[in-house]
């Protein structure tokens, strides 16, 4: 370019259009520099924290319709543990079975716990002193099978340990019944619906002139339980006693040992108050003046 071409690009830069433009670039520059390093940053996080804050008001004003939920009262919690006790509460349990059988009117000739030898209800619950017997000679698995009571050592404080730390134990018995078809169905009945949380798993009938049941395995109630089912004679079942063999199972929670309270000890009835036989020689010969005062003279 030569100088006459430079000065008239200088000549346009100095005209005022020119100027103008040239100022407006630069303001609309400068402004665009202020808006994106200080103004939009702020802004971002304003609506940002607006936005959680609407989200907040609006999950507030959704609890706030949710009804609160119930507290739970402390008799629904001892009316839990009397369902599925902290321990196994075998007196409990018993005198509770004897209860059932009394009310369906049957007779209970044996109950085994496991792998034990069947004890007679009546030796179970009472002990030579008058007092609920619990069965200490032996312990029970997850699996129900009694074993023999081990000595003080570390593996008895390894089980019970585990045992603390499962929430669910299962115990299983057998119970060995006779009586009339009908008692027996309303005994299975109680038993379900007991205040100990009972399941039986299996059942077999067995008549005293049968040589051998016949079984059929069947569902029962949310256990996926089976029994074993041989049906007497309709046109006798009132009057024929048959036998049943029910296998049972029932529950506790080692977990909450300590974290909730322990059921009432087993109420034992005292015996009243006997007279006694023997009366000493005053008594007697009060006894006999009172006698002769009442009789007539002759």
């Amino acid at each position: 370019m030569n100088k006459e071409q430079w000065n008239k690009l200088i000549g346009r830069l100095r005209s005022p259009a020119t100027i103008l433009i040239l100022v407006l670039i630069a303001g609309c520059l400068f402004n665009g520099y202020i808006v994106v390093n200080y103004v939009l940053p702020p802004s971002k996080q304003h609506l940002t924290l607006e936005m959680q804050l609407n989200k907040v008001e609006l999950e507030k004003s959704r609890i706030q319709q949710r009804p609160i939920p119930k507290k739970v009262a402390d008799d629904e919690i001892q009316k839990a543990l009397y369902q599925v006790p902290t321990k196994e509460e075998l007196p409990r349990l018993l005198l509770s079975i004897r209860g059932l059988e009394q009310q369906a009117g049957l007779t209970i000739h044996s109950i085994k716990f496991g792998d034990k030898e069947p004890d007679i209800l009546a030796s179970s619950l009472i002990n030579a002193n008058g007092q609920a017997n619990v069965p200490s000679g032996y312990t029970t698995n997850s699996n129900g099978t009694q074993q023999a009571a081990p000595s003080a050592s570390p593996a008895a404080g390894t089980k019970q340990q585990s045992q603390q730390q499962t929430v669910l134990m299962e115990e299983s018995f057998t119970i060995q019944v006779s009586g009339t078809y009908p008692q027996i169905i309303d005994f299975m009945n109680k038993i379900q619906q007991s205040e100990r949380f009972i399941a039986i798993q299996k059942w077999n009938w067995q008549s005293p002139s049968a040589a051998s049941s016949i079984e059929t395995q069947t569902g029962i109630t949310n256990k996926n339980a089976e029994g074993n089912s041989s049906l007497p004679d309709k046109t006798v079942e009132h009057e024929m006693k048959v036998w049943a063999t029910l296998q049972c199972s029932f529950y506790y929670a080692p977990s909450f040992i300590g974290k909730l309270k322990e059921l009432p000890p087993v109420p034992v009835n005292e015996p009243s108050n006997r007279t006694n036989p023997v009366t000493t020689d005053e008594e007697y010969f009060k006894q006999l003046q009172q006698l002769q005062a009442s009789q007539p003279v002759k």
